[in-house]
């Protein structure tokens, strides 16, 4: 019999440590004397005590350790599920910092933001409205269905004998409620055809044309695409945000209060080392035709 000293030197944990697993029926001792109320502990208990303190140490809540007690199995399986969610766990928390750091380099180097004159182009897409915020599974639900919707819509144009162009753009835009109102977008080297349908893959088609105009257009070339993460901000918004900060401060309209949409182009193989180049435009000025 071991007194609850001795059995904290043993086994590493702590006799407030000791007294707290009993009080929660982790550890409990094998004899409490009635009188002086110490606790003494068997030497058959050492093997779970060295086992909770190494489970404590690596985090593990207790009453994950209280499964891990029931057998050798089952502590193997408690300690791989539990190691596998720290690796999730980390892999999330790197990424989220590699997305910091791309954030620290945008506020210190916005990057360019740059104007220029844009030709008429005709369009037809699928839109979706997203709720914001919105999360990452709510994100990647509607990216699917967005391209899905926009693959079934190229068939349809092919057929009305359209040509679908590369790249493609998405427009963003305020819609009900605070909504997100997105619309993929195919440009056409002519007006959309007749009889196109209403729906494609339960999302309404829309068609129009975007009228000769000067744009306000951020470029990002420094990563992949998705360098940031769902639920964040593209570094080209830090941008373009910067830039009409300076524009509203030397008393220029700001062009987020006109009705038309941000529009995003990912350019596939335009940067460096074949990265992704990522456009945010926005209409200064609407030409006359």
């Amino acid at each position: 019999m071991l007194s609850i000293g001795e059995f904290a030197r043993i086994t590493g944990l702590t006799v407030k440590a000791l007294r707290h697993y009993d009080e929660r029926d982790l550890i409990r001792p094998t004899r409490v004397d009635p009188f002086t109320r110490h606790r003494s502990y068997g030497n058959g208990q050492l093997a779970d005590a060295v086992l909770v303190a190494a489970l404590r140490t690596a985090d593990m809540p207790l009453e994950r350790i209280r499964a891990a007690l029931t057998s050798p199995a089952d502590a193997r399986a408690v300690v791989a599920g539990f190691r596998s969610e720290l690796a999730a766990a980390r892999a999330a928390q790197d990424a989220a910092l590699a997305a910091a750091e791309v954030f620290v380099d945008a506020f210190a180097d916005p990057g360019p933001v740059v104007e220029r004159d844009v030709d008429a182009r005709h369009w037809a897409g699928v839109e979706l409205s997203v709720p914001v915020p919105d999360d990452p599974e709510t994100t990647a639900g509607a990216d699917a269905a967005l391209s899905r919707a926009a693959g079934r819509l190229r068939a349809e144009l092919e057929h009305a004998g359209a040509s679908p162009q590369q790249p493609m753009w998405t427009a963003m835009a305020e819609g009900d409620d605070g909504a997100a109102l997105v619309t993929l977008c195919w440009p056409l080297t002519a007006p959309a055809p007749q009889g196109l349908p209403t729906t494609v893959e339960d999302l309404p088609v829309r068609t129009g044309t975007l009228s000769r105009r000067r744009e306000l257009v951020a470029r990002w070339d420094r990563g992949p695409e998705d360098a940031t993460g769902h639920g964040l901000p593209h570094p080209a918004m830090i941008a373009l945000m910067h830039e009409l900060s300076a524009r509203e401060a030397a008393g220029l309209p700001d062009p987020l209060d006109r009705t038309d949409a941000l529009r995003q182009t990912v350019w596939p193989t335009d940067g460096p080392h074949g990265s992704a180049v990522v456009e945010l435009a926005l209409t200064l000025l609407a030409h006359e035709r």
